[in-house]
């Protein structure tokens, strides 16, 4: 079967953003609204590189010698994101669902909302010591994610927590990982009961405020939102 992958670096935590955020991180908090606002332009950025790819709008660019192909409608548009590619991928997914760009989504390790994701994360102790150069100890840097959060809910699946859930998301495997220290897994299953998703028959732990649905079957596709732990 034919497959086409695209790539698209993401505008607002890419290399080229890494001297705003620390900026941010250590003199001046006030600048996490261009974090954001990048972020926001970082979405439209991987929309309309989806729509020009899928509407023939790079038959001009060429690779070397390749032309890049253009994914026609025989193809579904799958979204993979990994880390901080699933928890951004979130809502990513959230604000592309409509628009019926992607059709199915994969989100490994993800997570929501973005401040409980941090502050239990191993790879925050670097962060935390940049913030505490600002500040006088924890629960001031604690106090600032939260408020910083309310901003954040625009760019992450924490903006679905609030009901009604009234867009369309796409087709989406949340994978998350047992005892990672990275992303925790009570992140992951929040951003399940936001998508009103559901595990499988089989899985390794009842989780609270999730049901089990029924496996895929050779006449039934399967739950649209199911979250997989392994």
């Amino acid at each position: 079967s034919r497959t086409e992958r695209i790539h698209c670096d993401w505008r607002g935590m890419s290399v080229f953003d890494l001297p705003i955020i620390i900026k941010t991180l250590v003199g001046n908090p006030n600048l996490f609204h261009s974090v954001r606002d990048n972020l926001i332009q970082g979405f439209a950025c991987k929309l309309a590189f989806q729509h020009f790819s899928q509407h023939g709008l790079f038959e001009w660019l060429r690779l070397g010698n390749r032309q890049v192909p253009t994914v026609g409608d025989d193809l579904p548009s799958v979204f993979y994101g990994i880390s901080q590619g699933g928890i951004l991928g979130g809502g990513y997914v959230s604000v592309a669902g409509v628009t019926g760009l992607i059709q199915r989504a994969v989100l490994g390790v993800p997570g929501t909302p973005f401040a409980l994701v941090m502050t239990r994360s191993l790879d925050f102790v670097g962060y935390d010591h940049l913030m505490l150069l600002n500040f006088y100890n924890n629960r001031h840097v604690r106090i600032l994610l939260s408020l910083v959060q309310m901003g954040w809910d625009s760019v992450e699946a924490s903006g679905l927590l609030a009901e009604p859930l009234l867009e369309p998301l796409p087709r989406i495997l949340l994978q998350a990982g047992l005892g990672d220290p990275v992303v925790p897994t009570s992140a992951a299953e929040g951003m399940a009961r936001a998508m009103h998703g559901v595990t499988l028959p089989h899985s390794p732990r009842q989780i609270y405020g999730i049901g089990t649905g029924d496996a895929a079957t050779d006449s039934w596709d399967g739950p649209n939102v199911t979250l997989t732990e392994l």
